[in-house]
């Protein structure tokens, strides 16, 4: 039997057929894009918009759907980017929809690659990555990532690599050395911390006194951060302390308007969107 959303869809799939229109074979039924649709999202100038390809509902993760605390990073990132993203090789953990990794590639990070624990995420990023002319796979990709799985961590740095004069991780030759993370609501609960700190200790390592002299000048590992309030948040700044970080910017980040009232109300939260970006590094 057909789902609500499956008989809409069949509904006006016929009458595109009465127009003489074609349904692209990715959003008919069983395709990786049925039930989903284009959301512009409205960014401050010189960005203005990037379109996110979203789920109508949340299927098999929170992740098919943008959140409030991603609109919000991906502000900051446009307003901030120059400082802290242009050129850098960028991983954004628990990217959902993968709006600040887009955003932050169109920012001038020179690599992005977008990575979520669930697989039903990527193929909304990978559209979404087409649809805003981001075509390069050597410059922006997307792949699973858990943050107890360290075979994933490892598969970071390979589609990350930069060029053979780039810095290589200490205890990974092979690969290039990653130099930035960013994550918007990967806290939310103590449970997942452990595995969140030793995936961003392992891949935003220190390098050695030899590659150290490699880097330039003023240059440090750098995670960025954003989140509604969330059990895990006070562990997890605790562990990066403990990891040798130091919190270089914690502000209260305000939009104008509610982006998505239902979803930010679901959690209680009131008023417009806020919530905290935090940048760390060593």
């Amino acid at each position: 039997m057909w789902s609500p959303e499956d008989e809409e869809f069949h509904l006006a799939s016929l009458e595109m057929e009465k127009l003489g229109l074609e349904v692209p074979p990715s959003y008919q039924l069983g395709g990786p894009l049925h039930n989903t649709f284009q959301r512009p999202i409205t960014l401050p100038a010189p960005m203005n918009e990037v379109v996110i390809q979203e789920h109508r509902a949340l299927v098999g993760s929170t992740g098919t759907k943008v959140w409030n605390s991603s609109l919000l990073l991906a502000h900051w990132i446009v307003e901030h980017g120059e400082q802290w993203i242009s050129g850098r090789s960028l991983l954004e953990v628990g990217c959902g929809t993968g709006l600040p990794g887009l955003v932050a590639k169109k920012a001038g990070a020179a690599r992005v690659r977008l990575t979520d624990g669930c697989a039903d995420v990527l193929p909304l990023c990978q559209h979404s990555i087409e649809v805003n002319g981001l075509h390069n796979p050597s410059e922006i990709v997307t792949g699973l990532l858990n943050f107890s799985d360290e075979l994933s961590w490892a598969e970071a740095f390979w589609t990350l690599a930069l060029d053979n004069a780039a810095p290589r991780h200490p205890r990974r030759p092979d690969s290039a050395l990653v130099d930035i993370i960013i994550g918007a609501d990967i806290f939310l609960s103590a449970y997942n911390t452990e595995g969140l700190l030793a995936m961003v200790d392992e891949v935003l390592s220190r390098p050695s006194n030899t590659e150290a002299d490699q880097l330039p000048e003023g240059y440090k590992q750098t995670f960025i951060g954003c989140t509604v309030p969330r059990p895990g948040l006070g562990p997890f700044k605790d562990g990066m302390l403990a990891l040798g970080f130091q919190q270089v910017v914690s502000v209260e980040q305000v939009l104008p308007e509610s982006f998505d009232g239902v979803a930010w109300e679901r959690f209680g939260q009131k008023g417009p969107p806020h919530g905290s970006i935090f940048v760390y590094q060593r």
